[in-house]
């Protein structure tokens, strides 16, 4: 092409007069420029011996060295940028980094917490356990739920105290096997309180073995109330099985027995002095209502028993030697509660004569 050229350009200068000489110049400027270098390769610039500046350096992915932003590009397998130590991320090769989260032994890691709480005892960067001058961060467990697990800050250790609130060789709960204690504890605030304990009738499950029943083979107490206190039950009122009499209640052996019953067992209305064996009249009667409805059966045998009765004869006699033992109600004997008139025999010098007054009849 170079000749062809040449011939033409000889052409003009014999057919007429050349007007200056800078298009010559200009095509081997051209040509110069077009070669771009001087290894020869056909004017290619991806083979030169120094290619052109860069002008991507943010692009992700498309440069041979890390973007601005120091992350590893995809074309770059198993590289960790080198601004950032670690970059907790795994590279597109697939290697892991130290903060991933996972022990990588085959690259010399002995542990990985992701490098997220310092003075843990997993060194950072390196990911490889070295002792911990602080409990912080510090997971200590045994995985038995019969123990209390925890750090001491003294020695930077863990340990593993046993639960036992009463000091009585049970924890509460069941324990897993080869624990070297004992689990089952029903109630951990009392030492007297275990699955070793021997059960007594005091309405507690002592041996912890979850019986609906407790006190479970021991007889008990038959209790009946004794509201007014005079040690008298009342044996027509629900009696009670116990370990221990309560409050208001007392034993009774036999409840078949009657002549223990207290037919008026009342602290308010009179109950202290009705009960089996009294021996005492009264004029006024207990109970709810009005007189008539009121009780004088104040020894619970369910017989009135009045304590006068009517004069025996009119007072005279030979001498008077009977005169002191006429007394009684002159005209009729009144019910429990009700006055009459009572006459009293006695001596008026040598004569028996009657004194006369009003009394009320007193039962019990």
């Amino acid at each position: 092409m170079r000749s062809t050229v040449i011939v033409q350009l000889g052409l003009l200068l014999t057919s007429g007069p050349l007007v200056g000489c800078s298009f010559i110049d200009d095509f081997d400027k051209f040509h110069a420029e077009r070669a771009g270098g001087d290894d020869d390769d056909g004017g290619v610039p991806a083979n030169d011996a120094a290619p052109a500046p860069d002008k991507d350096a943010t692009v992700p992915g498309t440069d041979a060295a890390p973007d601005a932003g120091g992350r590893a590009d995809a074309g770059e397998p198993g590289v960790v940028d080198s601004s950032v130590a670690p970059d907790g991320a795994v590279d597109a090769g697939g290697q892991g980094v130290c903060g991933d989260g996972v022990t990588d032994t085959a690259r010399g890691e002995t542990c990985d917490d992701r490098n997220q709480v310092a003075g843990d005892g997993c060194e950072p960067v390196t990911c490889t356990a070295t002792p911990s001058s602080t409990c912080a961060g510090k997971v200590c467990t045994d995985n038995d739920p019969c123990t209390v697990d925890s750090c001491d800050p003294s020695t930077v250790a863990c340990t593993f105290r046993v639960i036992d609130a009463d000091s009585d060789g049970y924890s509460p709960g069941f324990c897993r096997p080869g624990s070297g204690h004992m689990g089952g504890d029903c109630n951990d605030t009392s030492a007297s309180i275990n699955p070793a304990a021997v059960e007594i009738c005091d309405g507690v499950d002592n041996n912890c073995d979850g019986r609906r029943e407790i006190d479970e083979g021991l007889s008990k107490l038959r209790c009946y109330p004794d509201l007014d206190g005079d040690r008298f039950p009342n044996l027509d009122a629900p009696g009670v099985q116990a370990c221990s009499c309560p409050s208001g209640t007392m034993v009774v052996t036999n409840p078949m027995d009657r002549t223990l019953h207290d037919c008026w067992d009342d602290p308010v209305t009179r109950g202290t002095d009705v009960f089996p064996g009294q021996t005492d009249f009264f004029e006024e009667g207990y109970g709810p209502g009005s007189r008539p409805m009121r009780s004088f059966d104040y020894d619970c045998d369910g017989v009135l028993t009045q304590r006068l009765g009517s004069l025996p004869d009119t007072c005279g006699g030979l001498l008077g030697l009977d005169c002191k033992a006429k007394v009684g109600y002159t005209n009729g004997v009144p019910s429990c509660g009700e006055g009459a008139e009572y006459t009293t025999c006695g001596m008026t010098g040598f004569n028996c004569e009657g004194r006369t007054d009003t009394r009320k009849q007193s039962c019990r």
